[in-house]
């Protein structure tokens, strides 16, 4: 098993070094890890300056890939944020560089992140999560450079109310336009376990998000812990593989030279 989202210290919030990382995801069994290291570009909550070095980062990974060899699969990744503004300047980096994955992600909506309590002001909070899913939906369209589309519910993390869902049945349209564009770009949805790591009531994305998208005719589901720590790694993916195996889903998929490598769940 693959956890294919976490941040090292090579990422601006990230608390692990990658050899942490490394020897933690041996000790809980994993056969590889991601480093999805931040890319948010123009990011309205940081300096560019704090952005990653990503020519340091991949002679690290080839360093550690090496003194991990036959023990961990250790893959070069990148999270990349989608701004419209951006992409130009988003592709010309991934490009450059020969990444095993690319994960695309929406941390920003009209300049503002959700994180923000103004991200919410005037608005309600079924507005609020519309603009972010109709921002999903903008970044699939118009930047197709990406593997597998990060944490559908990032938003859910930040709603300023204390039943923090985001239930397929209340946007049903967008979120099912989202799922039908990735099936037909071949892309894939990442299973988030961040929740748990945010201590959510409802710690997993809602299931019926994942059902519609086998019902739809999605096989590429990622799973990710979203970890910036070593206690969070592989978080909760012995109940959310029990739980995509019920779907009726048979594998995981993660990347390599951007190719899909299906593991059995």
């Amino acid at each position: 098993m693959f956890d294919c989202h976490m941040h090292s210290k090579f990422s601006i919030d990230g608390k692990m070094t990658i050899e942490e990382a490394c020897d933690t995801a041996l000790s809980k069994g994993l056969s590889g890890i991601a480093l999805t290291e931040h890319f948010d570009y123009d990011c309205p909550t940081f300096d560019n300056n704090l952005n990653i070095d990503f020519d340091d980062y991949i002679q690290k990974i080839e360093e550690i890939s090496h003194k991990y060899k036959g023990k961990l699969r250790v893959l070069k990744s990148v999270e990349v944020g989608y701004q419209p503004h951006v992409i130009e300047i988003n592709y010309a980096t991934i490009e450059n560089r020969r990444f095993d994955y690319v994960l695309s992600s929406v941390h920003i909506v009209n300049s503002t992140d959700p994180y923000c309590e103004s991200y919410y002001e005037g608005i309600t909070i079924k507005e609020a999560c519309l603009l972010y899913l109709n921002e999903i939906l903008n970044s699939i369209k118009n930047y197709p450079h990406f593997d597998v589309l990060g944490h559908i519910d990032y938003i859910r993390r930040y709603l300023p109310i204390q039943n923090k869902l985001l239930n397929y049945i209340d946007y049903k349209e967008i979120i099912d336009e989202i799922l039908i564009t990735l099936i037909s770009m071949d892309k894939g949805l990442e299973f988030n376990t961040g929740g748990i790591r945010y201590k959510l009531d409802s710690v997993f994305t809602d299931i019926n998000i994942y059902e519609r998208f086998k019902e739809l005719g999605g096989e590429k589901i990622c799973l990710g812990s979203d970890a910036h720590s070593t206690i969070n790694i592989a978080d909760g993916f012995s109940e959310a593989s029990n739980l995509l195996k019920n779907i009726g889903f048979k594998y995981f998929v993660h990347f390599e030279n951007r190719k899909a490598i299906f593991d059995k769940i």
